[in-house]
């Protein structure tokens, strides 16, 4: 087993999250106007932490450069924020359903749905008429499967102005699942 002390810049990374956190709060129940053009992509957040591990994933990394290596049968806890200030769209995660599971109540704001038996997408909707800046989604996920990878699918979506043509930003997070110590492995490694 790994000594897993927290070191100064692990603690400074909390207090900055933990920040970060405050301000996304702010901005779910923040009241926007769409403005004529928008060109700018929203942004999205997904921190997860459990079996010693404590990681912030955002649009800017590079998600075909490594893979999260999580521990069968481990429970998790994961903060999914997404923002845009002209106005938040959509939000959704999108993952194998049979292998990755939700275990808290979703908020009446977000639904899951079952997609043909194949996939479980859990999704947020914003309203036109009423644009709010941001949405967030807490709770406790489990993964099970040894020896399993899949992909857990962040898709997020503004108004796009006026004009109605929606900027996305899209990532996919590269999971294995198995025996293992929960970490990120780079795939250089």
């Amino acid at each position: 087993m790994k000594n897993r002390t927290k070191n100064p810049s692990s603690i400074f990374r909390s207090a900055i999250f933990s920040m970060l956190l405050i301000i996304a709060f702010s901005f779910q129940s923040c009241d926007t106007e769409i403005p004529p053009t928008d060109t700018d992509p929203p942004n999205f957040s997904l921190k997860i932490t459990g079996e010693g591990f404590d990681h912030i994933f955002n649009q800017d990394d590079d998600f075909s450069s490594f893979e999260l290596n999580l521990t069968e049968d481990a429970l998790y806890d994961f903060i999914f924020s997404a923002s845009d200030p002209d106005g938040l769209k959509s939000a959704q995660m999108q993952f194998p359903g049979d292998h990755f599971e939700i275990e808290t109540d979703l908020p009446t704001t977000w639904i899951s749905r079952f997609n043909n038996g194949i996939s479980t997408s859990v999704t947020w909707r914003g309203d036109v008429n009423n644009p709010v800046t941001g949405a967030i989604l807490n709770g406790k996920f489990r993964v099970s499967g040894d020896n399993l990878a899949f992909g857990l699918l962040l898709d997020v979506r503004d108004y796009g102005g006026e004009a109605g043509t929606s900027n996305q930003t899209f990532a996919e997070l590269n999971i294995d699942v198995g025996q293992q110590d929960t970490e990120i492995h780079y795939y250089s490694e």
